[in-house]
């Protein structure tokens, strides 16, 4: 089985809606995101995160997956954003209410941009670094 999720691909000059596949598990689907992450010889670990962003009063979450290591291509798709600057690639998939992953919608994309602006600025791409439990952000 296949989901929609947002690739910001590192030599891409914009984020794209990408199916990826999945494999069942006993918490929903696991993304196989090895197939779609570059750089599986520099850095094989892939990190995640969960971002919550609020618009409008309504809280739609975002799971956020990246690769950190100092060596990998800077990624095009973000430098749009100005200070958001990461080394490799990002993957969103939205997270659902009773299901942990669920397919992205041509709406959720401005509201993944800004929760990968937010994750990037602040978790700031260093060799060791944190990504806090629970991220939140207000959409202006």
């Amino acid at each position: 089985m296949t989901l929609n999720a947002r690739y910001y691909a590192v030599d891409a000059n914009r984020a794209v809606t990408k199916k990826i596949h999945t494999l069942a598990n006993a918490s929903g689907r696991s993304p196989r995101l090895d197939l779609l992450m570059g750089g599986k010889s520099l850095q094989p670990h892939i990190h995640d995160g969960v971002v919550s962003i609020v618009n409008k009063g309504r809280t739609t979450r975002f799971h956020i997956f990246v690769k950190n290591h100092k060596f990998l291509p800077r990624n095009k798709s973000l430098r749009r954003w100005g200070n958001a600057r990461w080394r490799g690639d990002v993957v969103v998939f939205r997270k659902g209410l009773s299901l942990d992953l669920v397919n992205f919608t041509i709406r959720d994309g401005k509201l993944a941009d800004h929760a990968v602006k937010r994750f990037v600025e602040t978790v700031r791409q260093q060799p060791r670094f944190r990504i806090p439990k629970d991220l939140s952000f207000t959409m202006p």
